[in-house]
C-alpha cells in the first residue's frame, strides 16, 4: 500500500532512494535493515491503525471489565460530577 505520490514509474518506492534509507543507524552489524522511516504526512491513517494495534497488544494482559460494570462505573462518575457542579 504505497501512496501514488511516492511511487516511481518503475514501481520502486521513493523512500528506498532517500538519503536516510541507508543510514547506518537503520542497519545491524551484518548490514541487514532494522528500521524504516515512514512519512506521517503520507501514511497518517495507517499509523493510527498501528498505534491502535500496539495499544491493544500492550493491554492484552491487563484485567478486563464487563460492559455492564463499565456502564455502572460511568454512571457513578457522572453522578459524582453532577454533585460537584451543583
Amino acid at each position: 500500500m504505497t501512496p501514488p505520490s511516492t511511487r516511481h514509474s518503475e514501481g520502486r518506492v521513493a523512500a528506498e532512494q532517500s538519503p536516510t534509507a541507508d543510514h547506518p543507524r537503520h542497519r545491524d552489524e551484518t548490514g541487514k535493515r532494522t528500521a524504516v522511516l515512514i512519512s506521517f504526512a503520507d501514511w497518517g491513517e495507517a499509523w493510527e491503525d498501528i498505534q491502535d494495534i500496539l495499544v491493544l497488544e500492550a493491554r492484552r494482559s491487563k484485567p478486563t471489565v464487563s460492559w455492564e460494570d463499565a456502564k455502572k462505573a460511568m454512571a457513578i462518575q457522572d453522578a459524582a460530577a453532577e454533585t460537584v457542579h451543583d
